[in-house]
């Protein structure tokens, strides 16, 4: 089951994640192009500021990558019917669509490295590559929960956005020192370690890690229990 839904890798990237990535770097050489235009040469910001504008924007357009490479990847076969098609040769969902989350994995860390070398080459030679590790944790929070509510319903990304929302004005009314911040931060994700501030050390890193895993590990389970002609 493993080697026939290997078979399917060039298919996903040919017709899911190669696409949704050229366009992301598209849009980000144009929108580079743009602020290199309106830079201008005779006084131009101090590298830090460059940083901070690059980091922010980046913030922005990692989370947009991160949708739409994670939006419908199962739901949208599933309402469509697409999955008679990819699943025609004998593969188990599970492999199929885990490499499939996985490839998309590796393509928001492909647009962000593009994000990173375009800045570099159109702006100013910063190689920020310390944003890939915002985008390593915006995929594994967002991206994921995109991931496990697209096994269940049509519209994944708007529950998705729900769930941080949810957390973010939790976390604001109860903090850490209350009974009830404690619990919110069991039960929601993390998605407060979520910014291109954010300066994460090794236990953040493993309880993001720990999420994201959860998260992919029950997206499978799902996928195996659930017929995938199941509305």
């Amino acid at each position: 089951m493993r080697g026939n839904a290997l078979r399917y890798a060039g298919w996903q990237i040919w017709d899911w994640t190669g696409p949704r990535v050229l366009t992301a770097l598209f849009i980000s050489v144009g929108f580079l192009t743009l602020v290199r235009l309106g830079v201008t040469s005779d006084n131009p910001p101090p590298p830090e500021q460059f940083r901070i504008l690059l980091a922010q924007f980046h913030q922005n357009l990692a989370f947009i990558w991160v949708l739409v490479l994670t939006h419908g990847v199962v739901s949208e076969d599933r309402t469509r019917g697409y999955y008679r098609f990819y699943l025609a040769k004998p593969a188990a969902p599970t492999w199929f669509y885990g490499q499939h989350v996985l490839l998309a994995f590796a393509g928001a860390l492909v647009a962000s490295a593009g994000y990173v070398i375009a800045g570099s080459l159109l702006v100013r030679p910063l190689w920020h590559w310390a944003l890939l590790e915002n985008t390593v944790a915006l995929f594994a929070l967002f991206g994921m929960l995109v991931v496990f509510f697209s096994t269940l319903v049509r519209h994944d990304w708007i529950f998705a956005i729900v769930v941080l929302i949810a957390g973010a004005v939790a976390r604001q009314r109860w903090n850490t020192d209350t009974t009830v911040g404690k619990i919110i931060n069991v039960v929601l994700p993390p998605n407060h370690r979520i910014g291109w501030r954010q300066d994460l050390d090794a236990v953040e890193w493993a309880w993001i890690g720990g999420w994201a895993l959860g998260l992919f590990l029950l997206s499978l389970l799902i996928l195996r229990l659930r017929p995938l002609g199941e509305d």
